[in-house]
């Protein structure tokens, strides 16, 4: 009977007031959707990159369709809307800039941003149009890098930096070894990792890279349900307005370690 409780008080602790079968496998209380419930529109996916380890080519945008979806459909891509960004920089002049589609995602190798840029982008595609803006983060600042090759350890602080919201380092040696560690920054303070990595470094080069996200792209990685659980109703969510998605920027920061 003890164990009986425990079990049951663990259940409830995980599970609130949500069934045990939702919860773990999405099996029960699942809304009754129609078509009629499902508005239409599009689903938008857009990421500005700067700093000296991301090329033009990395700018990434995607367009997708929302549909009620039962039984065969031929793609929730869009390769047909018009895509537009405006750049306004620190200084100098607004530049303008028309994405071209190459089957799933549009892009445009003459984009060229800076820390401190605001960026508008706008999208249309039959009746809708959605738009957003974003600020491209700082290059992420380290105060501190120490390595310990014979122990494996790398610890790091990151300066604080009012323009990032969270931040993801990266770890690698060779094409088989790697670590991420995401984080989200206290502001007004460094932001320290602690690492140990479980491969010998020892006489081998190692690469860090610090990515620093703007507050549409952290808001959109750590509020919108993007873990997969079976059978399970996902809510809308958006950072764009007209429509559902994300429109931010990274900026990033490489060292190479001996």
């Amino acid at each position: 009977m003890k164990r009986l409780m425990f079990f049951l008080m663990i259940l409830t602790f995980f599970s609130g007031c949500v069934k045990f079968g939702e919860y773990y496998a999405g099996l029960t209380k699942q809304p009754n959707i129609s078509e009629a419930d499902v508005q239409s529109g599009l689903n938008v996916y857009g990421i500005i990159k700067t700093g000296p380890a991301i090329d033009v080519k990395n700018h990434y945008f995607e367009v997708q369709r929302i549909l009620f979806v039962w039984g065969d459909y031929d793609s929730l891509y869009v390769n047909n809307a018009d895509v537009s960004l405006t750049r306004v920089p620190l200084s100098g002049i607004v530049e303008n800039y028309e994405l071209k589609s190459g089957g799933c995602t549009y892009s445009n190798n003459a984009i060229q941003t800076a820390p401190g840029d605001r960026w508008f982008y706008r999208c249309s595609y039959d009746t809708f149009i959605v738009t957003a803006s974003c600020l491209v983060p700082n290059e992420p600042q380290l105060s501190d890098l120490v390595v310990r090759a014979d122990s494996g350890l790398v610890d790091l602080s990151i300066s604080p930096d009012s323009t990032a919201f969270m931040y993801n380092v990266y770890l690698l040696s060779d094409s088989t070894h790697s670590y991420i560690e995401k984080k989200i920054p206290v502001k007004g303070v460094e932001t320290d990792y602690r690492i140990k990595l479980d491969w010998d470094i020892r006489g081998k080069m190692l690469v860090l890279f610090v990515f620093a996200y703007d507050k549409n792209l952290e808001k959109y990685y750590t509020t919108s349900n993007i873990f997969f659980k079976p059978n399970a109703f996902r809510p809308y969510f958006s950072t764009v307005d007209g429509g559902y998605g994300t429109f931010g920027a990274v900026s990033s920061t490489m060292v190479i370690l001996q």
